[in-house]
């Protein structure tokens, strides 16, 4: 058996261990899997598999739990989940390594049923481990309201939205989904697989790299090799001002109801004028922040004491300090700022958003505005998908894909050759 230097500690897992990370939204996510990804070879070098080729497993993980993303425009056919075959393939590089430690996940995992929770321990077996990312309920939910407008054109204001969040458990109102109920994930996850096979990582609000730091103790990596990626690289999921917040609701509220399709969506607005917005812009000093109203506030704080006491009784691993999931004092420095009164935005902000519309449509990508093999793809499979019959359409897109990700193993394996000479 392979072995690899790694730095014991108190956090360390088995060796083999299959560590799922299952999210939720907005708890440092996307950092983490811009930090493994941009760290493959370099994980492996030290024992530990980041399986496939791309950012992270969202779709793999959407095609395990069936799970259909977007909207079908009159006329048209619904949205399909992934294929099965891209969970199985990220099932069979997972059972293929016989030697590391495994590091996979989305936050998407954070929606599924208790069936797909119990399938998922069935199918990754004995050394699943499961670790959950949280920070306190009320600093999460401006952000979470702002990946509703990011990734699913979300339309509804944020105090409607908080209404339908908080006031979910009385009666007549529907039930909270789940993505957005952590201490139910921690509960259903150790009623699954058992507490001590389940871990929750408090992220600190002082220290940004904290959570980096948990993972590297628990998968035996060296100190800083998460954490030393490049802070440009892990910006790009920044939260959205005031004034950019609104500007692309209305924005969804003109394309929904002008007919624009999900996938032209996601490309144009969130992979192009989102992306280039929150990766390039930096908000105005008098840009403010969105806050929760203060009717929200107590709600919040409620449902953060809810999540300590659920992890005390659930039993589960718990990484750093408890009252890191608490918001603390009712914050007096900011009011809360009704978005939905903004009437005016910065001309750099709506030239940004503007040019990552841009980018989109011209099959670049949106922050450096260049052509690359995946944006020209993605730009050919909407085209197609939109402008040919369906068959045809489905067809031409997985030819497409294949080719992209054969592209994307040869070079590489180039690359690999070079740094190795």
């Amino acid at each position: 058996m392979t072995t690899w230097p790694q730095r014991e500690n108190d956090l360390l897992l088995p060796p083999r261990t299959r560590l799922f990370h299952v999210g939720p939204h907005k708890t440092g996510t996307t950092a983490l899997q811009r930090a493994a990804a941009s760290r493959r070879e370099q994980l492996l070098e030290h024992g530990v598999r980041y399986p496939g080729w791309m950012l992270n497993h969202r779709t793999a993980i959407r095609s395990f739990a069936g799970q259909r993303l977007g909207w079908a425009v009159e006329g048209g056919t619904p949205p399909r989940p992934p294929s099965a075959w891209h969970w199985r393939a990220l099932l069979h590089e997972i059972e293929h390594d016989r030697e590391r430690r495994i590091l996979f996940g989305h936050e998407y995992a954070s929606g599924a049923s208790d069936e797909d929770l119990a399938r998922w321990a069935e199918e990754l077996g004995p050394r699943l481990h499961v670790v959950i990312t949280l920070r306190s309920y009320g600093r999460m939910l401006p952000s979470l309201w702002q990946e509703s407008l990011k990734r699913t054109a979300g339309r509804r204001g944020f105090d409607r939205w908080l209404r339908a969040v908080l006031l979910a458990d009385n009666s007549g109102a529907s039930p909270r989904p789940r993505r957005l109920d952590p201490s139910g994930l921690i509960t259903r996850w150790a009623n699954t697989i058992g507490p001590r096979n389940v871990t929750v990582i408090a992220l600190s609000p002082r220290d940004h790299a904290f959570m980096f730091h948990a993972f590297e103790d628990l998968l035996g990596l060296p100190r800083d090799l998460l954490a030393s990626v490049n802070p440009v690289d892990l910006a790009v999921n920044r939260s959205l001002s005031v004034p950019e917040a609104e500007l692309f609701r209305r924005l969804n509220l003109e394309t929904r109801k002008l007919g624009l399709e999900f996938d032209n969506h996601e490309w144009l607005n969130y992979h192009g004028g989102i992306t280039r917005v929150t990766a390039l812009r930096t908000p105005n000093a008098g840009e403010a922040t969105l806050r929760l109203p203060d009717w929200a506030v107590d709600l919040a704080q409620a449902e953060e004491q809810r999540v300590v006491a659920t992890i005390a009784q659930a039993g589960v691993n718990l990484v750093g300090q408890a009252d890191d999931l608490r918001t603390g004092s009712r914050p007096k420095a900011e009011p809360y700022v009704d978005h939905r009164k903004v009437e005016a935005v910065p001309i750099d902000l709506a030239v940004t958003a503007l040019v990552g519309v841009i980018a989109g449509a011209t099959g670049r990508e949106a922050p450096s505005f260049e052509r690359t093999a995946a944006s020209l793809v993605r730009k050919l499979r909407t085209d197609a998908r939109h402008n040919l019959p369906p068959l045809v359409a489905r067809t031409g897109a997985r030819l497409a894909d294949e080719a992209l990700i054969r592209f994307r193993r040869v070079t590489k394996a180039v690359r690999t050759r070079v740094e190795r000479r």
